[in-house]
């Protein structure tokens, strides 16, 4: 427990420090999906609201997902280096990447579902084997699958550790949300600029699991390292 405990503070303390520069790179996404994404949460009770259109959201959010989420990666990990690279620098290099991950992102979410359908354990074990395939993807320049069996191998051994603190940090960002639309709702006072600040945040806060996620592999690649070199 001490140890996930040290990593989601090491996530919150770096979170912290690089908050701007985060938020400075998902904005020109965030807040579009966001504004879409609410309005349509109330539109949806409408008649005249055609089902096609949520499709098309979502189509569009997972189009890209690929680049904000890149470009993420790409700043804690030149961040951590010291060299920080630019906003439209980590745009640029993610769009490089644009496919693989792409393709990470539709087998890994099939797999996930397909893992959901079993059980939900199984849908949790993916999700936390397949954690590391993004980074392997950036990181390494692996191709989509040979980044998610990378992933998918290196991660067995700390599964549990890598799966708790996705769930603690989860359940930390998405609760407070939940409860407070629970409670605005409860009065009939829920409306669409509270549901779009209530995305915002979910978005900026999202992060945090990404980096978490980051320092488990850094210390998992070191460790494989420093065991290579005794060897």
């Amino acid at each position: 427990m001490t140890k996930i405990t040290t990593l989601i503070s090491d996530s919150w303390l770096f979170y912290k420090k690089h908050f701007f520069a985060l938020c400075a790179l998902l904005i020109p996404f965030i807040i579009p999906i966001s504004i879409v994404s609410s309005g349509l949460e109330f539109a949806v009770a409408q008649e005249w609201y055609p089902e096609s259109i949520s499709w098309l959201v979502l189509a569009l959010d997972s189009a890209i997902y690929p680049i904000y989420q890149g470009a993420i990666i790409l700043y804690i990990a030149s961040a951590l280096t010291g060299d920080y690279l630019k906003r439209s620098e980590c745009y640029r290099l993610a769009l490089t990447f644009y496919l693989p991950l792409l393709g990470i992102y539709i087998l890994g979410g099939a797999a996930t579902v397909v893992g959901f359908m079993i059980l939900i354990i199984p849908g949790l074990i993916v999700v936390s084997r397949l954690s590391f395939a993004n980074l392997y993807c950036l990181l390494d320049k692996s191709k989509a699958m040979d980044a998610l069996n990378s992933s998918w191998e290196n991660t067995k051994n700390i599964q549990w550790l890598i799966l708790s603190g996705i769930l603690i940090l989860a359940f930390a960002i998405n609760f407070p949300l939940w409860l407070v639309e629970y409670l605005l709702n409860s009065i009939e006072f829920w409306n669409p600029v509270f549901s779009f600040i209530s995305e915002v945040i979910g978005y900026l806060l999202a992060p945090l699991i990404i980096i978490f996620v980051f320092r488990v592999f850094t210390l998992e690649r070191e460790k494989n390292q420093s065991t290579t070199a005794i060897d």
